[in-house]
């Protein structure tokens, strides 16, 4: 009297209950990536950013020493009065 039975009934319910999990799991997975996609493309642009300011910083500083560099070398020469030439008002 005990049969296994070979089909499963379901109604429309319960088909309902499956999609929304599995929407809610797609959702959550979703999230998930873009997060962390988020997170490693933010920390890329900030290592582009230090990357920029650096090279302007170390660039602007070797501009200086070449500079000033070449003003004392023009110095040693008597070509240039070093005073004179960094003043703004020549």
């Amino acid at each position: 009297a005990n049969k296994k039975l070979d089909f499963n009934v379901r109604n429309q319910a319960e088909f309902l209950e499956t999609l929304e999990e599995s929407g809610q799991t797609f959702t959550y997975m979703i999230m998930g990536i873009a997060i962390v996609s988020l997170i490693i493309g933010g920390i890329g642009i900030m290592n582009i950013w230090q990357i920029t300011i650096c090279q302007i910083e170390y660039s602007s500083v070797g501009a200086v020493r070449y500079s000033d560099c070449r003003l004392r070398q023009r110095h040693q020469f008597g070509d240039v009065d070093v005073d004179s030439a960094c003043d703004d008002t020549v």
